[in-house]
């Protein structure tokens, strides 16, 4: 009997445990069929922002349940917090997936306007979603945090004059600062730092002092400083120390940089290096050279040699060639091939055009001319400048000549008392007659034989 009863209370044991496993699987089934979202405020920017201000903010949404369809999210903000206009808050994501956690997970993004009226604080941000039953769910809420405005002098203008300053030049810096506080700012120091820059203060300190600037007023002051004669050409970030103190004594200070150019036009000398031309009817090349004698650098630079306006010279190769850059202290040839015609003047020009450009990129474009002599075959001769020849050349041609006539009459002598055949006296005849070898050739064969 006692076994039965024992027997049956295991039985029902057992029973009662499967049926607890069925329910607890029915309702862990029935749960994990819907969604279950969770939002997270991941960054404010600026954190913490200031009134007046606009602030960046990014939820981050992830699903930790089953999938849900047609998911909606709405921001709900309030004082002193504004969506922009034209933006109202909504936004329609569709299909969460179920688990879609970490990277797959949702980022929502909101610009807000901060009233400038807004207390230092904590503004709060409503956000609330819905799904395909059309019923909203609204997470906690989220914290923006919000700052008094700091007080602060701000550098919001910078001129030079001139607008690019130039190497070895004096030149002024005029700063433009304003108070952005909502109370007075006094004993303000403003540092311009050269030191490790081409610039020195000119006749004044680099530094400024300013009693007092009162809210929203803007006061300039101005910086006369000249440029190192060896200055690049390029734009320095000069750093500036800024200190100032407000009206109850609390000591501000601040670090920022400005922009200074510093530029000049290029600099350089063109010149004709080699001229391998030198008197007309004669082919060869000229040579020029490009010299960069400034402080700023020639880019791109492209030589055009121009044709001859009255057709003194042909160009037999490129007229534009193609230069490049040139450093300061760079130097560069460029070779033509030119023909010198007949010209009727002693002295030509070379028509050239020069385009290049500074580390600006500003365009240049310089029109040049070079003037060249041209020589007679002669005249060149005389200067040493050709293989002309002199007159002991033109004296011992002329004595060459001088033998050979009197050398060719002596053999035509000879043929005429030379006794042979008729068509050898006229062969040997054209054989005399015949320039150069034509006498030798009668003397050492034609008179021979004839002798015979």
């Amino acid at each position: 009997m006692k076994k039965t009863n024992i027997t049956k209370i295991i039985l029902y044991l057992m029973l009662l445990i499967i049926s607890v496993n069925l329910v607890s699987g029915a309702i862990g089934s029935l749960i994990g069929s819907t969604g279950d979202l969770a939002a997270t405020l991941s960054s404010q920017l600026p954190d913490p922002v200031e009134p007046g201000n606009f602030v960046e903010v990014r939820f981050n949404i992830q699903n930790e349940g089953a999938t849900e369809n047609d998911v909606t999210f709405e921001l709900l903000p309030s004082y002193p917090l504004s969506l922009l206009p034209g933006d109202n808050g909504v936004r329609k994501i569709g299909t969460m997936l179920g688990r879609q956690m970490g990277e797959d997970a949702v980022l929502l993004y909101y610009k807000l306007k901060v009233n400038p009226e807004a207390t230092a604080g904590n503004s709060t941000l409503k956000l609330r979603y819905m799904t395909k039953p059309r019923v909203y769910k609204q997470f906690k809420d989220f914290i923006v945090r919000i700052r008094e405005p700091q007080a602060f002098l701000t550098i919001d203008a910078v001129k030079t004059e001139p607008e690019e300053l130039l190497p070895g030049r004096i030149g002024y810096v005029k700063i433009g600062l304003t108070n952005y506080a909502k109370f007075g700012m006094r004993n303000i120091w403003l540092t311009l730092d050269t030191i490790n820059m081409p610039f020195s203060g000119f006749e004044s300190s680099n530094e400024k002092f300013i009693s007092r600037v009162e809210p929203g007023e803007t006061i300039y002051e101005t910086f006369k400083i000249i440029v190192d004669g060896d200055a690049t050409s390029k734009v320095y970030n000069v750093p500036i120390a800024l200190s100032y103190e407000d009206d109850i004594g609390t000591e501000y200070s601040r670090d920022v940089e400005i922009g200074l150019i510093v530029n000049e036009r290029p600099k350089y000398l063109i010149n004709i290096e080699e001229l391998i031309v030198l008197y007309e009817g004669q082919s060869g090349e000229v040579i020029f050279s490009i010299s960069n004698v400034g402080t700023a650098d020639i880019k791109f630079a492209i030589l055009e040699l121009l044709p001859s306006s009255n057709d003194e010279y042909n160009i037999i190769s490129a007229e534009k060639v193609y230069v490049g850059n040139l450093e300061s202290d760079d130097f560069e040839t460029i070779n033509y091939k030119i023909h010198v015609d007949g010209v009727t003047k002693k002295e030509v020009p070379f028509n050239l055009v020069l385009k290049y450009k500074d580390n600006f990129n500003n365009q240049y474009e310089d029109v040049h001319q070079l003037p060249f002599k041209i020589y007679s075959k002669r005249e060149a001769g005389k200067l040493g400048l050709a293989d002309v020849p002199g007159i002991g050349s033109y004296l011992f041609s002329s004595m060459i000549a001088m033998l050979i006539i009197v050398f060719t009459t002596f053999m035509i002598l000879d043929w005429m008392t030379n006794k042979m055949a008729r068509y050898k006296r006229i062969l040997w005849l054209i054989v005399i007659l015949t320039p150069g070898i034509g006498a030798l050739a009668y003397y050492f064969f034609g008179r021979k034989k004839s002798e015979i």
